[in-house]
């Protein structure tokens, strides 16, 4: 017990004052989220097993539909709130139906293409920083307008409907999420 206690302190020191970059605590998430899932769907097919030994298919499948039902909604909240790599996986996963059930294809499918969008603040920085770091002396005289409103989101870029000023020309500006390109690094740094 005296061993647990000290080791859960080192943990709560390394991931409290060590990691000052996310690192540590999105690992250790990604393992206690991938750890609960493999468990979980280990016991469901113990507990089917057992259920067709009986005689009860009809109760075993069911189990296994309930269980991908509800881990396949889980799996999206996660990659949704996680961002990032996970987005990535989702979108991936979504397109496997030769290797996963159908409960995880089906919830992770809006993941290609309607994950949530940045909000228009955290937009119009993007796109002036953006607009500022390729030359554009004032990226407010770039566009006669700049539809805040997504057009659609993925898990790395949004793409919006702009009309520049030079020649009136309606174009789609795709604009890079922020932070996104730090999240994958974290993200393959924890795998």
């Amino acid at each position: 017990m005296l061993l647990m206690t000290v080791l859960g302190a080192l943990l709560y020191v390394l991931v409290t004052y060590i990691d000052e970059n996310g690192l540590v605590n999105r690992g250790i998430e990604t393992f206690a989220f991938i750890t609960h899932l493999v468990f979980s769907l280990r016991l469901t097919k113990f507990k089917a097993r057992r259920l067709r030994k009986r005689g009860y298919e009809s109760l075993a499948d069911e189990l296994w539909a309930n269980t991908h039902t509800w881990w396949a909604h889980k799996v999206h909240v996660v990659c949704v709130e996680q961002g990032g790599l996970w987005l990535k996986v989702g979108q991936f996963l979504s397109a496997r139906a030769d290797a996963l059930p159908a409960q995880y294809v089906n919830g992770l499918s809006d993941l290609q293409d309607n994950v949530p969008a940045i909000g228009s603040e955290d937009l119009q920085k993007v796109v002036h920083a953006e607009l500022t770091a390729c030359g554009v002396i004032d990226p407010k005289n770039y566009f006669n307008a700049f539809d805040n409103k997504c057009l659609g989101s993925a898990s790395i870029a949004q793409v919006h409907k702009a009309i520049v000023k030079e020649g009136s020309i309606e174009v789609a500006v795709k604009v890079k999420k922020p932070g996104v390109d730090a999240l994958f690094k974290l993200d393959c740094l924890a795998i």
